[in-house]
This record gives structure tokens, sequence and C-alpha cells, in this order.
């Protein structure tokens, strides 16, 4: 019982500092904040802090095992840099191998940019197929950003990603046990697409981003 509650204490103190850091630099644009109540063990008590609505609950949602996050806004909120920076404090990659693992929402995104190609070399001498799998795939932070960008056809592709933790190209099926996911959504135009029921069924959490007032 007293080593949980020290990997615990050890877990708490990693999350405020990844919270106090991302905060004291202002990293993001946001102006709702949310009330957070947490134990003080040494003093048995409850404390009370206000943090910023869409960095606290994008901790949250980094925590929770195959969750994925939707980050709903106008242009220039920071939404994407906010998961990046995320995701360079929670791996500990660098913010160039976060930049790999990042769909970019296009309408002419196909499978093979989606998700995987095949090793041509082997494909023509051996007549093998071999998959080479994205990056988005393979790694642990996964962001897809202008979510809406994506056809219905290549939300599809992505969506048994989302609800059973595979990806198949050609004959080959990856398994994807452990992920963490945000996509992000800027204003309709003509170049956006509806997300489909099933696929937005997906994720746990959506959040608006608030711009503060100028």
């Amino acid at each position: 019982m007293e080593t949980r509650l020290v990997e615990q204490e050890q877990l708490r103190k990693k999350v405020w500092r990844i919270l106090n850091l991302i905060q004291a630099n202002q990293l993001f644009i946001h102006s709702k904040n949310l009330e957070i109540k947490y134990p003080d063990n040494q003093k048995n008590k409850i404390n009370s802090i206000k943090l910023p609505e869409i960095l606290t609950i994008s901790v949250l949602n980094a925590l929770v095992p195959n969750s994925a996050m939707l980050l709903i806004g106008g242009h220039g909120g920071g939404k994407t840099t906010l998961v990046k920076l995320l995701g360079r404090m929670f791996t500990s990659n660098t913010l160039e191998m976060i930049e790999e693992s990042i769909i970019r929402g296009h309408p002419q995104l196909t499978e093979e940019k989606l998700v995987g190609t095949l090793k041509l070399g082997k494909l023509m001498k051996e007549g093998a197929e071999e998959v080479v799998w994205k990056k988005f795939v393979i790694n642990f932070w996964k962001i897809i950003d202008e979510v809406n960008r994506l056809t219905p056809y290549a939300q599809d592709i992505l969506l048994s990603l989302l609800a059973e933790g595979t990806v198949k190209y050609y004959d080959s099926i990856m398994n994807v046990n452990k992920f963490c996911l945000f996509a992000t959504i800027n204003p309709q135009d003509v170049g956006t697409f509806e997300l489909s029921s099933p696929f937005l069924d997906r994720f746990g959490i959506s959040v608006p981003i608030s711009m503060p007032a100028s």
C-alpha cells in the first residue's frame, strides 16, 4: 500500500511539472479555467487550484490508455503546438520525432500516405509483400491536424485503429496496443468534411477552444 502511494505521488509530481511548464511559458491560447481538487496527504486536506481547461483535460487524456481527444477551435489557437509539446514532455521524444507522427488533414490523403507502403525492392525481387508502416501508426503519441479535412474514405481507414487498435494494409495487420491520440478541428470551409458518426464516436473527449477576448 505504501509503495502504491509513493508511485501515485511521483506521478502527481510529474503531471504538475508538465502543467506548470506549459502554463509558465504561455505555450497556448485559451481563456477558460477548470477547478481541480486534489488530496494533500501530508496535511490531510483537499487542495484546490484553477488551471487552463484545455491543458488540464489534454493531460488527463494522455493518462488514459488508448484515448482519443478532439480540440475544436479557430485558427492560431495553439491546439497543435500544445499537443506537440505535451508529447515531448510525456514521451521524451524530440519535437522532430513528434512531428513525424502527425497526419496533416488533406482531401487527397491516400491509404499509402496514412498507414503504410510496400517495400518495393523486396516486392520486385522476391514477389513478397512487406509493409513499411508510417510513423503515425507505430509511434505512441499520435496527432491528426485538421481532422475534418480527411475524406470519409480516409476516416474509415483510421476507424479500425480507434475502434480496435489494429491497422490493416494488404495482408499485413499491425496491432497498436497502446496509443494516445489528439485531433484538431478548425472552422468548416470548402475543403472540410463532416466526421462520420462511427468515427466521431471513438473520441472520448471533445473540448472547444475559447479564445481570449481582445
